[in-house]
């Protein structure tokens, strides 16, 4: 088509400025929900697990403030929560990981 711009997929990740820093998971190590956003901050050097056993542990004020459901994994990044493992996969994707 005349006029088109094609982007390839290498121009716009040159051009996308990530993240550094690290990131906590709360989670339990051998939970298959918590193991996909754990491997991929570990493998990418950008996270740490936080052992956090659903019940006492998630029903803290602190944790709560985190996510209100006190479910895990919930990932922390600086102020900025969020909880899911599929969110939190692609979050640290988007952010973080430019392969």
């Amino acid at each position: 088509v005349a006029g088109e711009v094609k982007i390839e997929s290498a121009d716009i990740l040159a051009s996308k400025s990530f993240k550094t820093g690290k990131v906590q998971i709360f989670g339990v190590p051998p939970s298959s929900n918590s193991l996909g956003p754990v491997l991929l901050g570990q493998d990418a050097k950008i996270a740490e697990l936080v052992p956090t056993m659903p019940g006492e542990a998630t029903r803290t004020p602190e944790f709560l403030a985190m996510n209100p459901f006190h479910a895990v994994p919930t990932m922390k990044d600086g102020d900025f929560c969020l909880a899911e493992s599929g969110a939190i996969m692609r979050y640290l994707a988007d952010q973080y990981v430019p392969e």
